[in-house]
């Protein structure tokens, strides 16, 4: 019996290993970009043939021929031989460039589809299993936006070869299929035509300086239009990114907005009652007490439109964030919006923990009045600022298992030629890490 149990404990343990040996990638990890940027020559697989389930991201590749694509096309007989064709390559993303707008610049010789995580994201040309009917499509590091949303990538390549197209010995290498990541920065300021010649006659010269001169004014259409399409992206993704931080003080504003309107509700109710009393003292003929509740009734009118103004610039506040900055700057009470999104952000941390408490300190320089600021701009900064202290003395009270007493504080300053707005809080303090990366867009 135990002879038997130990058999069967060693091929499930030999089938487990023999799976896993299957299953298992060459992950290609990337932990920073550089400026100069990172060529992904390594980790490729390939496989000829067409599927599009090869196009996902959870398929078994373990079997794949691995594969250099970056080589030149005449060393790469497989790619050459093959109508249809798919490249995958696993990747792992550091935190650190998570949710942040890169680019992939793509050199080719080929027609290709890229796919991200089983998504389409890229089409050069026209891939078709019928050679006729293949359109090559040849960038020159052409940069297009991606944003990684997780560690674990798939890119995913599918590819034909164009037959007889003008490739000529003396402009090598022809790179079948390179592509380089790079941040949004990078990809402008790379411009790698290395263009080394061989011997060749006139004849050859003047043919390819007219084709080169034909594709130069091809590829700078080609440049202008992905740099609008890139600046659109990363105007969208501010946007975006303004939008989810909106959504983070949703609990914060009903808050903020339920105060005024409760006093509202409060007062109206006691305006009713008010003037019922009014009619009686009318009927009874006993107008001083009539007057009385009469400067009663004006007194909470007042209050009513006190609040309601309130919370109507709460809702402007909030609808004045969400907008797109026309960076136009506007006169803008300081203390006041400093104030405002100071309250905000700690109403919408306590309402997702309602055990949450924190002493809030001001001190506001009234002297500051109105400034020419944009405010929305200025109001993103300071919710940023405030979720992050609020954010920091929460982890240390959890820490230490609440034996400790979050505060936060905000001061304003006037000095001769500027305003200081002063964020601190009792936490551990911001890492080296990431004091680093603090003015870094998209660094959260």
């Amino acid at each position: 019996m135990k002879l038997s149990l130990l058999t069967a404990l060693l091929i499930i343990v030999s089938s487990l290993s023999l799976l896993s040996q299957r299953t298992s990638t060459n992950v290609i990890r990337i932990d920073s970009i550089p400026a100069s940027g990172i060529l992904l020559n390594e980790g490729w697989k390939f496989h000829a043939g067409d599927n599009a389930e090869w196009g996902k991201a959870y398929i078994d590749d373990a079997n794949w021929q691995p594969i250099n694509p970056t080589s030149d096309i005449y060393d790469l007989p497989q790619i050459r031989t093959t109508a249809v064709g798919w490249l995958r390559l696993h990747l792992y993303i550091d935190s650190n460039l998570l949710h942040k707008p890169l680019a992939l610049q793509l050199r080719q010789t080929l027609a290709s589809e890229i796919y991200l995580n089983g998504v389409p994201v890229k089409k050069y040309g026209v891939v078709s299993a019928k050679s006729s009917e293949v359109r090559a499509w040849q960038p020159q590091f052409e940069p297009f936006g991606i944003q990684f949303d997780k560690p674990e990538q798939v890119i995913a390549v599918r590819f034909s070869i164009q037959p007889r197209l003008p490739y000529f010995s003396f402009v090598p290498p022809f790179n079948a299929f390179m592509l380089r990541a790079s941040t949004i920065e990078g990809a402008y300021a790379y411009n790698n035509y290395d263009m080394r010649f061989d011997s060749f006659n006139y004849m050859e010269g003047a043919f390819f300086l007219l084709l080169f001169l034909q594709q130069v004014s091809e590829r700078t259409g080609e440049l202008k239009r992905s740099l609008q399409y890139l600046e659109a992206t990363q105007s969208q993704l501010i946007q975006s990114e303004k939008m989810a931080s909106l959504g983070e003080l949703t609990a914060g504003i009903a808050h903020e907005i339920q105060n005024p309107l409760n006093f509202i509700n409060n007062f109206s109710d006691v305006n009713t009652e008010l003037i019922e009393e009014l009619k009686n003292e009318l009927l009874s003929d006993n107008k001083t007490e009539a007057i009385s509740i009469a400067d009663g009734l004006k007194d909470n009118e007042q209050k009513i439109n006190h609040h309601g103004k309130r919370a109507d610039a709460i809702v402007k506040g909030m609808l004045q964030h969400s907008r797109t900055s026309s960076g136009k700057k506007e006169p803008t009470d300081i203390n006041a919006l400093a104030d405002e999104y100071l309250r905000l952000s700690y109403h919408g941390l306590k309402a997702k923990d309602k055990d949450f408490n924190a002493i809030i300190e001001t001190s506001l320089d009234e002297s500051i009045g109105v400034i020419d600021v944009v405010p929305q701009d200025l109001g993103r900064v300071l919710l940023n600022l405030y979720n992050n202290a609020f954010y920091a003395v929460n982890e240390k009270k959890r820490e230490l298992n609440g034996a400790f007493e979050p505060a936060v504080s905000v001061s304003t300053k006037r000095f001769s030629d500027k305003i200081e707005i002063s964020v601190k809080d009792n936490g551990y303090g911001i890492p080296q890490k990431v004091v680093d990366k603090i003015f870094q867009p998209f660094f959260t």
